[in-house]
Parts: C-alpha cells; sequence; structure tokens
C-alpha cells in the first residue's frame, strides 16, 4: 500500500455533513481511543507508522529462521518476490516428536506470537502447497491431510502457485479464477501457451508432488573470530607477532572463499592479573589478505604497551563485508588507484588513529559550525557517523531582534570562509547603530572595514531548543583580509567566526 494511501487511512475521520457530533468535555490526561484529539493531518492515536525498509525486513527473516531451527534442522527462506516473506520448515517425521502436526503448529504459532509475530500456518506434503495454502488458504493454521494436496490446493487462487504476474494476469483474461480450473485444462495448450518466464507446469507439478522441489537451508554464519592461548604467558614482542599472523592466516581463510573480506578488526590481549588489552583495526575497503592486515596492525603492535605477560590473543571481524574482484585493465586502470588509495588511508589511519584521517560530510543545518561533520574514512558504516563538536546555543531569545539598517542581504551558497573558527572568537567591534562593523580588535590587532556586505541573516529552528540568531557581515580590511563576523541578535555581542582566504 503506498503510504499516502496508509497515511490518509490512519488520519482522524472528518465530521460528516448534515450530521452534528455530540459535544465532548476534555478530561485531564485521557488518552484518546479513537483519535480525536489528533490534529488535521496527524495519525490516528493507537496507529504507528514506520517506512518500508526492505533490507532491514530481509535481515530480521533471516534472523528469525535462525531462531525457527528449534522446530526443524532444515529452515529456508522463499524468495518469490524481493520481499521475501515466507519460511520454510522441512518437518517430515518430526510430528511423532511433538505429538502430532497439529501440535506442532500450535507450538509454532504460539511461539511466534510471544516473539511478536502474528503468523499464517500450513502442513503440506510438498513445499508448494505448503506455501499456497499458508498464503490463500482460509484458515490461519492449517494442516493438510497426506491424500489431499489437490483437494486442498482446488479452491485456490492461481496466484497461489508462486507464478509471476505477467502469468496470473494471463490466466485471469482467459477467466482462471481457481486452480481446478486450470487442471482441468490440457496439459498441452499450458505449455504452448506459458513458457519461459513463466513455468505453470512446473509450479503445478511441485505443488502437487510430480516434480521434486528442495528446502535451501539457512545457517547462521559462523562468527569470524580466532583465539590463541599461550602455553606460558610471554611478553616476547616476535613472540606476539608471529601469533598474530598465524590468527589472521585462520581468519581470513574462510572469509576469502566466501568471497568477504575484513572492514574492522577487534583485537584483544589477556594479560596475567591485568585488564585486557583491547583495540580495533578499521579499514578503508574489505580485505581478506593476512599479509596486509598483518602489515596495518605492526603500527599498533610497536606502541602497545604491555601491563603483564599476555596469556591469550583473540582476534574477531567485527564487520564483514563482500569483496571488490576486478580483472585489471591494459591502460587506464583506475581500481589500481583506488587501490593504492585505500592502502594510503589504511596505513595512515594505523599509525595516526582513525579519527585522525577522514573527510567533512555536509549537514543540512543553518548554523555554520553545525553544517558539517567529520566523518572517519576507516571503520564499519555504523561508526562512520561521528559528528563535529556539538555546542549549545548562544542562549535563550529575548523578543523580537532589532531590525538592521537596510534590506537583508543574500551571499551565494558558496560564500563561506576556508577557515571557520570553532567556537567562534568574541570581539570588540565599533560599529554603526544595527549596521556593518567600522573597525574590531582580533588577537591583540586592531582593523579597518575598507568594505562590507551583509547582513545576511542565519537563524536556527524552534526544534532546536534555544534558537541561534545572528546577522553575519562579510568584511573586507584595508589590509586586504576578509573576515565573516556576526552580531548575536539576542545580546548584540560581536564574534569573527571565519576567515577568507
Amino acid at each position: 500500500m503506498p503510504l499516502s494511501e496508509a497515511t490518509a487511512l490512519l488520519q482522524k475521520q472528518e465530521e460528516k455533513p448534515g450530521k452534528k457530533q455530540p459535544e465532548q468535555t476534555p478530561s485531564k490526561q485521557t488518552p484518546s481511543t479513537n483519535g480525536s484529539d489528533a490534529l488535521p493531518g496527524e495519525p490516528a492515536a493507537g496507529f504507528h507508522l514506520e517506512p518500508h525498509n526492505p533490507a532491514a525486513d530481509a535481515a530480521a527473516l533471516l534472523r528469525l529462521a535462525e531462531r525457527c531451527e528449534r522446530f526443524s534442522p532444515v529452515v529456508g527462506v522463499e524468495r518469490v518476490d524481493p520481499a521475501g516473506d515466507t519460511l520454510l520448515l522441512d518437518v517430515s517425521g518430526l510430528g511423532r516428536i511433538f505429538g502430532g502436526e497439529a501440535e506442532l503448529v500450535a507450538l509454532v504459532e504460539r511461539t511466534l506470537r510471544d516473539w511478536g509475530y502474528t503468523p499464517r500456518l500450513a502442513v503440506a506434503d510438498t513445499p508448494g502447497a505448503a506455501w499456497a495454502v499458508a498464503h490463500f488458504g482460509r484458515q490461519p493454521h492449517t494442516v493438510v491431510p497426506a491424500a489431499g494436496t489437490a483437494a486442498a490446493l482446488a479452491p485456490l487462487s492461481p496466484a497461489a502457485l508462486r507464478l509471476p504476474e505477467t502469468a496470473t494476469a494471463m490466466l485471469r483474461r482467459l477467466g482462471m479464477e481457481r486452480i481446478e480450473q486450470v487442471l482441468a485444462l490440457p496439459r498441452v495448450s499450458l505449455a504452448t501457451r506459458f513458457t519461459g518466464d513463466a513455468p505453470l507446469l512446473l509450479r503445478l507439478d511441485q505443488a502437487l508432488g510430480a516434480a521434486a522441489e528442495m528446502i535451501v537451508p539457512h545457517h547462521a554464519a559462523e562468527p569470524a573470530a580466532v583465539t590463541w592461548d599461550f602455553e606460558y604467558a610471554s611478553t616476547n614482542r616476535r613472540a606476539i607477532a608471529a601469533v598474530f599472523e598465524k590468527l589472521l592466516q585462520r581468519l581470513t581463510g574462510p572469509l576469502a572463499l566466501r568471497q568477504e573480506g575484513v572492514v574492522c578488526l577487534r583485537c584483544r590481549l589477556t594479560c596475567e592479573e591485568q585488564p585486557p588489552l583491547c583495540f580495533d583495526l578499521g579499514l578503508y575497503q574489505p580485505s581478506a589478505s593476512a599479509p596486509h592486515l598483518l602489515d596495518l596492525l605492526q603500527p599498533k603492535l610497536e606502541r602497545l604497551r604491555l601491563p603483564a605477560p599476555v596469556e591469550a590473543i583473540a582476534i574477531e571481524a567485527a564487520a564483514i563485508a563482500p569483496l571488490e574482484i576486478r580483472q585489471r585493465e591494459l591502460f587506464a586502470d583506475d581500481y589500481q588507484s583506488r587501490r593504492r588509495l585505500a592502502l594510503l588511508i589504511e596505513r595512515l589511519s594505523s599509525r595516526l588513529g582513525r579519527e585522525a584521517v577522514g573527510r567533512l560530510e555536509c549537514v543540512s543545518d543553518a548554523q555554520p559550525e553545525e553544517a558539517y561533520r567529520f566523518v572517519p574514512l576507516t571503520g564499519t558504516a555504523a561508526e562512520k557517523t561521528t559528528g563535529a563538536k556539538k555546542t549549545s546555543a548562544s542562549g535563550p531569545s529575548h523578543g523580537p531582534a532589532p531590525a538592521a539598517d537596510g534590506p537583508i542581504v543574500r551571499l551565494p551558497p558558496l560564500a563561506r570562509p576556508l577557515r571557520l573558527l570553532d567556537p567562534p572568537a568574541a570581539i570588540r567591534v565599533t560599529a554603526l547603530a544595527n549596521g556593518p562593523p567600522v573597525r574590531f580588535d582580533y588577537q591583540g590587532r586592531q582593523y579597518r572595514a575598507a568594505d562590507s556586505l551583509g547582513p545576511e541573516r542565519i537563524e536556527t529552528g524552534w526544534w532546536r531548543g534555544p534558537s541561534v540568531r545572528r546577522d553575519y557581515y562579510w568584511v573586507t580590511c584595508e589590509t586586504g583580509q576578509r573576515f565573516w563576523l556576526f552580531r548575536r541578535l539576542t545580546d548584540g555581542c560581536w564574534f569573527l567566526h571565519g576567515e577568507f582566504a
């Protein structure tokens, strides 16, 4: 359902014309059950609206498949469409363990409800029949008898056969509303009309058991972690480095077979009668090369101070991503250039620390010092959100700001200083009444304004809390230097915020 349609359904119902609603006296702290307290355009109370996230849904379904292994050793995910909302469990011969298939269905239903799900369940002889009855059957929980597959499928819509939309649309045009009508047609005509991307006969045979269909099991990936226990605690740096080399080889071997690489490496050294030493290694690109990872770890190991002999070492791949493998080009090879850049970034981050190597990312914020954040270039994507230092507003708002002389001038979006002071430096300014500065003192030196442009009014939104309200001026001094000054509208104080190149 489109988001706009869902929102409209959840909004407060307006008063119908010709009918007068009974007057109600609002009571204190009384929750609304029908959305009568909702503002216009807001969803009614009791409803919760969230954006659709297919990737998160797919990950949650895989986690649910892993939890359902308590009911069957073979649990697979059926992906008829990209959403993939169905789990297939092979329960052959398991009914007697739970007291019967009906008891097994009841147990699965109770467990899923305890986990917060509302399931539709079906047990049948084939995966196709179970899928069809679970999605299109009248009952939320059904156990199809061993010889009743065809009878259970007969009244269902042909869409229950997991057909593409083109095939179901063609069947509707032919007047086929039930599977029993499709079964009554000659197989030769079905094979002629439905070929290629519409395997109608195959889906029919799979549902009826005439064609084999395997459940591809999903298993949780083994944690990418390795450990080493010393026979005797050691402080020998060469021995510790040799252990790291062996552990990295054991860690990256299985990852390379899965075409995956390390993005964030977590290391832990257990010391005698001392807290463990822990540190992380972030990478710019995924890597499954043990020599490369060891080369990045060497600077950290050299700077490591051991408080006591090391008893054990553990390495874990805290973040994993698919490897990018490409064939080298004969002439201009951009991939090799990017790879050399990645090696440089990773080595700098290893020696200087991941917080010292990054890039600036623009943020949608009116306040200049909050309009960017520093993002480290190495590590996991979730960790690459380290923002600029947050500062509180200059103070509460005290009524309307004094009007500036002349019209408000809007500078071009790129008319910002190359160097921004954080926090802005308080300065002493001689200025016209509510106008541009004439001269100002900064770092023990006096500057006289030869020209100025402004003011540019900058205010933050009410949702930020105490508002920030400023008038900015672009000031060119007699020395040729250009500065970015602002007057705080709440108290009239002046600040120097930036310097142009």
